[in-house]
């Protein structure tokens, strides 16, 4: 597999909160044969248990989350703290 390296690649199995909330688990990592862009297969959790795709690049943008902390689109440290809740 081509990594792309400033990207951090998820595990697949490895759960992780959306900064909008919603809980995912990685299913895999690939690649879009045409482009050859990384993308990153997840299942939502927690209501609709839907699968989404999504760039790896947008997977680890860092966007403001709703306590105004600057960190990855989506969070494993961010689950681990809302389970300590």
């Amino acid at each position: 597999m081509f990594v792309d390296r400033d990207i951090h690649i998820p595990a697949p199995g490895t759960p992780y909160l959306h900064y909008k909330g919603g809980s995912y688990v990685v299913l895999t990592v690939g690649r879009l044969s045409e482009q050859r862009d990384q993308l990153c297969v997840v299942y939502r959790s927690n209501d609709t248990h839907q699968v989404w795709i999504r760039p790896l690049g947008m997977w680890s943008e860092k966007v403001v989350w709703p306590d105004g902390i600057l960190r990855p689109r989506f969070d494993l440290a961010g689950l681990q703290n809302k389970a300590a809740e």
